[in-house]
């Protein structure tokens, strides 16, 4: 029984700590295309 809930734990733990992973590359990768835009528009600005 406990060997059972100590798998399930690990396995729960596996799976938030991938999600965490994830949700923190996206907001960088969010992060990043966010400058890139605002640079994007600013040279655009510069030449008009």
């Amino acid at each position: 029984m406990l060997v059972l809930l100590a798998r399930l734990l690990v396995r729960v733990l596996t799976l938030l700590a991938a999600l965490i992973a994830l949700l923190v590359l996206l907001s960088r990768g969010l992060l990043l295309v966010g400058i890139l835009l605002v640079c994007h528009v600013n040279i655009l600005s510069l030449r008009g």
